[in-house]
């Protein structure tokens, strides 16, 4: 028998692929456009943009191979305990390890040829200076180590689960998690402790400039070693669990008592809803925000709310309050897009879609119910952020509370009084901006998640394609600093008009006849 006989055929079946070739290609081509913008439009020396161009691309490459696992590999074997092939191939001669990695190697072969793509790109700034070639190969070592890892925690999250939802969402939180919670450890004044923080890459990354590499070589290599055995780790529970896993779970009877006695207190809300657009019952059964989104903002809000309230520099946390703030908003607008891809897409493949369009309901209120079910669950917490959010920023604002008690002292102060409530105006028109491109970005992850969800074939590649398209794009427009909360609106008004545009166009044609099959991007010339 063949070693590896599932990595062979796979293999085999992605070198003939197109877009194998397509990546190698796409990748290498984004990491030259993104030095030749640093390359045209910075004015420092060449060491400074030799510096400034390694350490911006390869963040942005350790970020995606980071998050390039859950993409890949966290529906690699779930699919195939849905699909029931997974049974099958235990019934022959094939062992756990033996699936295990004939997928990694299937799934992964494109994301290790898009990292060794930006490799050649990523020397440029060898020649301009600024960065050694001791940092440029550990770099190199540090993405290829992220990616085997994400990879693999994804993998292993995949050989425990059976929902695509849920396999994508639990290898996201369990790589965000091993990414940023260890490296808090090396600041404990325990050695034992410390040693938990070699199980993260994120260290790694940090620690391989030669000032800290000179130093401390320990802590990149230990960063290094920690998360290589924490790959094999998780392959080999992978291979230890898929043998044991793949058979379906009995289904637990329902409580009929708990479930009478909800209908009974949701009948007025379902009547009115269903009487609304029924489509919305379906997809939120009356239930509005989850608690796990209220508990993210919570965990913003009261922490520095507090410390603005009782810390008289508070203007101090002013700087990391708004990196925690952003995170958090980028975060929600991930989290919508999530939401509508999986919600559409779960609806299309157990055919609640083509069931709804031989009832009454037209498909114009079958989109608009998504997107009523996507604005129940996701506005009323917005609204409460975007509160904290400028609250806060009001509070941390510097200026002198002299200025403003009562009585001959505020007659005197009159500058400082004036001063402090331009900044608070200011503060206001701001945070109304910004609040408005929040809005805009989640209206646009909204639509074009939905529209993605409806015609791609798995919905963690419709996230992905959201993400980049509403998320990603962002970033490099905002290196036009001074048109970017313009070209941010165009883009969110472009991608809404075409997301809602092509759903009302060919919603009932994709629903009935499912997805059309993709033209050749070229044909190959034959004789005669």
């Amino acid at each position: 028998m063949t070693f590896l006989p599932i990595a062979e055929r796979e293999l085999r079946v992605r070198a003939r692929h197109k877009a194998t070739f397509r990546t190698r290609i796409g990748a290498a081509l984004a990491a030259c456009l993104l030095i030749g913008f640093f390359l045209v439009g910075s004015s420092v020396s060449p060491a400074g943009i030799g510096r400034t161009v390694f350490w911006f691309v390869s963040v942005l490459a350790f970020i995606w191979c980071l998050f390039e696992g859950p993409r890949s590999t966290a529906d690699a074997l779930s699919a195939e305990k849905r699909e029931g092939t997974l049974g099958l191939l235990f019934l022959t001669d094939l062992k756990g390890y033996d699936v295990v990695l004939g997928k990694l190697l299937a799934t992964s072969l494109n994301s290790f040829y898009g990292v060794l793509a930006i490799v050649p790109p990523l020397s440029i700034p060898l020649l301009l200076g600024g960065v050694t070639v001791g940092e440029f190969w550990r770099m190199v070592l540090v993405l290829l180590v992220t990616l085997l890892f994400s990879l693999s925690a994804s993998l292993f999250i995949s050989a425990n689960s059976r929902n695509e939802r849920r396999a994508w969402v639990g290898a996201m939180l369990l790589i965000a998690f091993l990414a940023a919670v260890p490296p808090l450890f090396r600041w404990m004044p325990f050695p034992s402790m410390k040693l938990l923080g070699a199980v993260s890459p994120t260290p790694a990354l940090y620690s391989l400039r030669d000032t800290l590499f000179a130093r401390q070589p320990q802590a990149f290599w230990h960063s290094v070693l920690g998360v290589h055995a924490l790959t094999w780790g998780f392959l080999l529970a992978a291979c230890l669990v898929l043998p044991h896993s793949w058979q379906d779970k009995p289904v637990q009877r329902a409580n009929r008592e708990m479930t009478l006695v909800r209908r009974r207190r949701s009948r007025a809300e379902r009547q009115r809803q269903m009487d609304l657009n029924p489509v919305v019952w379906m997809l939120t059964g009356g239930k509005r925000a989850e608690w796990y989104v209220w508990a993210l903002i919570a965990l913003l809000g009261l922490p520095f709310i507090v410390l603005a309230l009782i810390w008289d520099h508070g203007s101090l946390l002013l700087g990391p309050f708004i990196i925690a703030a952003v995170a958090v908003n980028l975060l929600l607008a991930v989290w919508v897009a999530a939401k509508a891809c999986f919600m559409i897409s779960d609806a299309r493949s157990t055919g609640a879609l083509d069931l709804l369009l031989t009832t009454p309901i037209n498909q114009q209120q079958i989109i608009a119910g998504h997107m009523e079910a996507l604005q129940r669950q996701f506005i009323a917490p917005f609204i409460v952020l975007t509160v904290i959010e400028l609250f806060v920023i009001v509070l941390m604002i510097d200026y002198s509370p002299e200025a403003l008690r009562g009585g001959t002292e505020a007659l005197r102060g009159g500058s400082e009084v004036t001063n402090a409530v331009l900044k608070v105006i200011s503060a206001v028109l701001i945070m109304v901006v910004v609040a408005a491109l929040l809005v805009a970005q989640l209206f646009s992850c909204a639509w074009f998640g939905l529209w993605c969800g409806l015609t791609a074939t798995k919905a963690a590649q419709a996230v992905v394609k959201t993400v980049a398209w509403v998320i990603v794009l962002p970033i490099f427009l905002g290196m036009c600093s001074c048109l970017a909360p313009v070209l941010v609106f165009i883009k969110d008004a472009i991608l809404i008009n075409y997301a809602s545009s092509r759903l009302h166009q060919q919603f009932r044609t994709i629903v009935t006849e499912g997805l059309p099959a993709k033209a050749a991007t070229w044909r190959r010339l034959t004789k005669g």
